[in-house]
């Protein structure tokens, strides 16, 4: 099994621990796994590293629209068997993705709905609606 995870940051928050949480698990279990990531650079990076797995930066533009067709282009190279987002701003990537290359989308929820769709008013409801599945984590 192939997993991807889009995801924000690589910084020390509490999303980006339970990814190395889910990261190291999944390695135990002989699961494959990538990850796309906005920045470059962040702390937890080396930790992905160290465990074997690629950091793929997806983020170099600002342009949104160009940030999801690096993003699909990575995702159709890796081929994973679903693409699981870790912070709900990145929902709509991983959705988006997923439905460009026929492949399963999880989306996240870090904290409690209302925080999120108020943080982010003009794609939040997409962020919630486009991805097949969610997880939430509040």
């Amino acid at each position: 099994m192939r997993v991807c995870f889009v995801v924000g940051t690589l910084g020390r928050g509490g999303a980006e621990r339970q990814l190395l949480y889910m990261l190291r698990a999944l390695r135990q279990e002989g699961v494959e796994s990538k990850v796309l990531c906005l920045t470059i650079g962040e702390p937890l990076e080396s930790c992905i590293r160290e465990l074997g797995i690629d950091v793929e930066w997806v983020g170099k533009s600002p342009n949104q629209i160009l940030r999801l067709r690096k993003i699909i282009s990575a995702v159709k190279a890796y081929k994973p068997d679903l693409i699981q987002s870790s912070h709900f701003y990145t929902n709509i990537y991983a959705a988006i993705a997923g439905k460009v290359t026929n492949t399963v989308s999880i989306g996240a929820i870090r904290s409690d709905l209302r925080s999120e769709l108020k943080g982010d008013s003009l794609f939040g409801p997409w962020q919630l609606k486009l991805p097949d599945y969610l997880v939430a984590n509040s």
